[in-house]
């Protein structure tokens, strides 16, 4: 049970590693060229993801 629960830990890691490689790279490179069109839509929603990553928590919310 606990090789599997290791085994889980271990692929769930490698997959999420990885893919956050792949996404950060596919977007990381229309933000390194100027001449791509399209590329301020990629670095406006980039931006708006970042704000997503550092919310507010629970301010406000202790009446």
């Amino acid at each position: 049970m606990i090789f599997n629960a290791y085994g889980t830990t271990i692929l769930v890691t490698v997959f999420g590693t990885t893919a956050s490689l792949i996404i950060t790279s596919l977007l990381a490179y229309p933000l390194s060229r100027r001449d791509i069109s399209g590329g301020y839509i990629v670095a406006f929603l980039q931006f708006f993801i970042f704000t997503l990553l550092f919310n507010g928590g629970m301010t406000g919310s202790m009446a």
